[in-house]
């Protein structure tokens, strides 16, 4: 979902600085949350030019993420803080090179081999981190493969589902 919390103001700010002309950016997300933020992040990226460089796609079927996953050439998450990052499992999952914050699980389930992280809040770092990964096709090869390896050995729903159940039958003996 588009709320505070996912510094997707940020975010537009660092595209700002890239001198690349050629990039596109993709937010899908639930734009019914926080309509202000919403609201002010479409004005962010209309006062930056950005318009028909940066689609708000809203929610989105899984077939529709699954495409959009197949046809990035990055991932970016810039949030100030998350729990598990769903996203990122999804993300590594899919092979992607990732760009996102230290904050919270990104920083603990992101292998340094597969994203480049930044502090929360800081564009020129993002700036940065962004230019970097974009300009060296090599780096992100190398990225996509650590962030595939790594996504290969996450728990499935399935799994997960077990686990979890297996727990709660745990503590009810």
């Amino acid at each position: 979902a588009i709320t505070p919390r996912k510094n997707f103001d940020v975010l537009i700010c660092a595209l700002t600085m890239l001198d690349d002309p050629n990039w596109r950016l993709t937010i899908a997300g639930a734009l019914d949350r926080n309509p202000q933020t919403v609201a002010a992040l479409r004005a962010q990226i209309n006062d930056a030019g950005l318009d028909s460089r940066v689609t708000l796609a809203g929610t989105v079927v899984p077939t529709t993420l699954a495409r959009f996953y197949e046809s990035a050439d990055l991932f970016v998450l810039p949030s100030h803080d998350e729990g598990y990052a769903t996203v990122l499992a999804e993300a590594m999952a899919s092979g992607l090179a990732i760009v996102c914050t230290n904050a919270g699980a990104a920083a603990e389930i992101v292998p340094d081999a597969a994203a480049i992280k930044v502090p929360p809040a800081d564009a020129p770092a993002l700036a940065r981190a962004l230019a970097t990964v974009l300009g060296d096709n090599k780096l992100r090869r190398a990225m996509r493969r650590a962030s595939w390896e790594t996504g290969r050995t996450l728990p499935t729903w399935n799994e997960t589902t077990r686990r979890v159940a297996a727990a709660i039958v745990g503590i009810r003996t």
